[in-house]
Formats: C-alpha cells, sequence, structure tokens
C-alpha cells in the first residue's frame, strides 16, 4: 500500500469541506443582510401604510373622492414598480446560486 494516497485523499477531503464551508459562511452573511434590506423595506412600506391611511381620512371627510382615487392609484403604481424591481433583483440573485 502507498503511503501517501490515505493522506492525499484526506487533505482533498479537508480542502473540499473548507470550501463547502466558506461558500456556506458566505451564503448566510448574503441571506442575512437580504433579511435586513426586506426588514427595513417593510418598515418603510409600514410607514408610508400609516401615513397614507391618515391622508386618506383626511381626504374622504373633506369629500375629494376623485382626488383621493388618482392618488391610490398613483401610488398602487409605484408600488407595483418597485414589487416589479424587487422580484428582478431576487431572480438575478437566485441566478448567482
Amino acid at each position: 500500500m502507498v503511503e501517501g494516497k490515505p493522506s492525499q485523499y484526506r487533505l482533498v477531503r479537508v480542502r473540499t469541506q473548507a470550501s463547502e464551508l466558506a461558500q456556506a459562511k458566505n451564503d448566510h452573511a448574503q441571506l442575512t443582510a437580504l433579511r435586513a434590506e426586506m426588514a427595513e423595506q417593510e418598515a418603510r412600506w409600514k410607514e408610508s401604510y400609516d401615513l397614507l391611511l391618515a391622508e386618506n381620512e383626511k381626504l374622504k371627510s373633506s369629500g375629494a373622492e376623485a382626488l383621493l382615487a388618482a392618488q391610490w392609484r398613483h401610488r398602487y403604481e409605484a408600488c407595483l414598480k418597485e414589487k416589479e424591481d424587487a422580484l428582478t433583483n431576487l431572480e438575478m440573485e437566485r441566478e448567482k446560486v
């Protein structure tokens, strides 16, 4: 039996495991960053929603239904674009993995 083969095998296995561990740590860091980013986005959306809800109540009380409808339509379109951008970014990140 050749002495070098078992130790070479172990060395290759250790290098593979180290590489996998490094990749897992990198993936974990990216996932953590993405979760933090999504939490911040959710907080911004919540704040915007609360502001819009208050504005909605003011507009309803003054009888400005047409203005209210136009504002909500504009906000809907902005949110839809933001959602599409987020989905595009998510898909690009998935393709990297």
